[in-house]
């Protein structure tokens, strides 16, 4: 009986003082060097995150730069576009009035139905031909053609007297198979307005 209560004795008082073993191996005091080190951790994070926070404020400060830049470029663009469009579309306007108006500037003359354009003829076609103005009055004779890229004839040269040649676009020109001549539908004062010297 006396040693079962000097074994249950003894372990009471192991259990008792773990307790105490335990706690003092965490209150411990620490030392300088610990200190030291622990600061030094916390100075380190702290900078780290100080710098973290700076890189990602100059980023998002690009960022917005990068935005705004891209905002402006794309308000000129669509400015721009809207410009284009719009001359494109007063071209289109100017364009199909231009045309109407060279048909109807041809339909008036007698036996209209019998003039050719130029456009696909050759320079061999073209060179040498009289140049008569609606009312029959002889302007010159062709003496050059200047074609466009696609081979389409772009403009003819008239010599004129005293040394002048005028350069007349295709769609004022037609050629009449009847008296082998090409009309001009320009009057005698818009033609002599185009003429340049032409030194002989």
């Amino acid at each position: 009986m006396k040693l079962r209560n000097l074994m249950l004795g003894g372990a009471a008082c192991v259990m008792l003082s773990a307790p105490v073993y335990a706690q003092s191996i965490y209150t411990h005091e620490p030392t300088p060097e610990e200190r030291v080190q622990t600061n030094n951790l916390n100075t380190d994070a702290a900078a780290r995150a100080h710098n973290d926070a700076d890189a990602a404020a100059n980023a998002q400060s690009d960022f917005d730069a990068d935005r705004d830049r891209y905002e402006r470029s794309l308000q000129d663009y669509r400015a721009n576009r809207a410009a284009y469009d719009n001359d494109r579309a007063n071209y289109e306007v100017l364009r199909a009035a231009y045309d109407r108006d060279r048909v109807w500037r041809w339909r008036h003359f007698t036996h209209y139905d019998r003039f050719n354009v130029v456009y696909r003829f050759d320079s061999d076609e073209l060179i040498g031909l009289t140049v008569v103005s609606p009312s029959g009055e002889r302007i010159g004779r062709i003496r050059d053609v200047d074609f466009t890229p696609s081979g389409r004839v772009n403009r003819v040269a008239i010599r004129m007297g005293y040394n002048r040649t005028v350069w007349i676009y295709a769609d004022d020109i037609r050629y009449d198979p009847y008296t082998r001549m090409a009309m001009i539908d320009l009057s005698r004062d818009q033609i002599y307005r185009l003429t340049v010297s032409y030194g002989s």
